[in-house]
């Protein structure tokens, strides 16, 4: 079993940091555990993410809420296997593949189906499994899906859909505000941007030790210097491609190895 840690005190699912451990750079799949309050919850995935992985999540997200209908169907919902308890209902969407890549900002080309098709499996691939102290379970997949050559259909699990239809907006502002910046990042300021995301809210600063940040993400491994100095340059090379979205502030202090972070606050009636 993967590493044991602690959560930020936010409600679990609405903060992303249920997806945390898929958001880093990694050589190989996912298998970490995370306890919140009374509860354990492992991660797992057969293989490690991408960004344009990542970006297709998002765009499903942001699409899914004003577009999708609440239910899974009988074909998809013995694919996500869900087990045990959970508290809500999914959401699903139909759409064409052309259409996938409309949302997710990206040119249709001859090839960009059967990426988009791997990008689907790979979510599919990150399953849940949570334990609280009163002995009840629950387990599921990320989303499940169906497809053919000219559609597909895919279906959020109930965690995730409940947070996205929203008792509060976090995992929706989350969605929009990072869709908004993300296709120019390089691979690692894409992956700095989910990791800052769910630890810093709109008009927030914080100071972090980039140490911490590094640990964050990537797998935890030895490495030798040359390239942790390579990783700490790529830090920093990401940290003007924040800055520069106009969305956050960087200030390093290089003598102690901490770093002031400000997530700057947007106007989310232009967010939609």
């Amino acid at each position: 079993m993967g590493k044991k840690k602690g959560c930020d005190k936010k409600t679990f699912f609405d903060s992303f940091q249920a997806l945390s451990p898929a958001f880093k750079l990694r050589t190989r799949g996912i298998d970490e555990t995370y306890f919140y309050d009374d509860t354990k919850i492992r991660v797992l995935s057969y293989e490690p993410l991408n960004n344009r992985d990542l970006l297709l999540l998002l765009s499903l997200l942001a699409f899914c809420k004003p577009n999708g209908v609440v239910g899974i169907p009988d074909g998809l919902r013995s694919k996500m296997n869900l087990k045990w308890e959970y508290e809500s209902e999914g959401m699903t969407i139909r759409l064409s593949w052309r259409k996938l890549a409309e949302i997710c900002g990206l040119s249709w080309n001859g090839q960009l189906k059967a990426q988009l098709h791997k990008s689907l499996f790979r979510l599919w691939g990150i399953g849940f499994h949570t334990l609280r102290a009163d002995g009840k379970e629950s387990a599921w997949h990320l989303l499940a899906y169906e497809a053919n050559d000219d559609w597909v259909e895919i279906s959020i699990n109930p965690r995730l859909a409940q947070a996205l239809n929203l008792q509060n907006p976090t995992v929706f502002r989350f969605v929009v505000y990072n869709l908004d910046i993300m296709k120019g990042l390089s691979k690692i300021g894409f992956f700095l941007l989910f990791y800052l995301s769910a630890r810093l809210d709109e008009g927030g600063t914080k100071t972090f030790f980039l140490e911490t940040i590094k640990n964050g993400l990537w797998q935890q491994e030895e490495i030798s210097s040359e390239l942790a100095r390579k990783r700490t340059l790529s830090i920093r090379i990401a940290f003007k491609e924040l800055a520069n979205t106009g969305l956050w502030n960087f200030s390093e202090d290089t003598d102690t190895g901490r770093v002031f972070v400000t997530r700057k606050r947007r106007e989310w009636a232009k967010a939609g």
